[in-house]
């Protein structure tokens, strides 16, 4: 098949585009697929960042990996998977775990 480019831009690339990278990744885009685990996601975009995700950032990969999971797409990891790869102080910042 044909080579997929894509190219992301922004100032700090850490909060919602953390987020859009997250989610491209946990539907099997570049850097992801259905082996890698949603905290190995979330830490790629911690490394990429040098910080983690925002706090609402953070609960919308959340969000969007229970989706995943209940979708009628085929995963490799359990629902537990989905929640637990970070701490966050309500609103406040957040840390992997």
């Amino acid at each position: 098949g044909r080579a997929v480019v894509v190219l992301i831009h922004c100032n700090a690339g850490c909060d919602r585009t953390g987020e859009m990278v997250a989610a491209y990744r946990l539907r099997g885009g570049e850097g992801g697929g259905e082996d890698v685990a949603p905290k190995d996601v979330y830490g790629m975009d911690v490394s990429e960042c040098g910080r983690p995700p925002n706090y609402y950032s953070t609960h919308a990969i959340e969000w969007f990996c229970i989706e995943r999971f209940y979708s009628s797409e085929e995963v490799d990891y359990e629902l537990d998977d989905c929640v637990g790869f970070a701490t966050c102080k309500p609103f406040g910042d957040c840390e992997p775990t």
